[in-house]
């Protein structure tokens, strides 16, 4: 299997939320809203060059970054489809008008 075919794979994860996710969602944003957007892209980055594992708990953080980044930055690169497939995009600059 080729590296971009396992790094497709890794940029995307299916979650199912239940009722106990809500609260470390929760505590995940309210840590992230008080990073600055640098802080934010940095986070970013850094998980789109691990891809998902298969973590719930790091897809509950993405959740929270997505919300954090759209609050703090206005977009963010992370797509959820259908509040259930969670997507990451490119690694990105705090300008995102530059792509890195």
């Amino acid at each position: 299997m080729s590296n971009q075919k396992i790094q497709s794979a890794m940029d995307k994860y299916v979650f199912f939320g239940r009722k106990e996710d809500a609260e470390p969602i929760q505590q995940y944003l309210e840590e992230l809203m008080q990073f600055t957007p640098e802080q934010l892209v940095e986070v970013y980055n850094t998980t789109v060059e691990t891809g998902f594992v298969g973590s719930r708990q790091q897809a509950r953080r993405v959740i929270a970054l997505h919300n954090a980044m759209k609050r703090v930055m206005g977009y963010s690169p992370i797509t959820i489809l259908d509040n259930a497939v969670i997507v990451l995009g490119e690694k990105i600059n705090v300008n995102p008008t530059e792509k890195e």
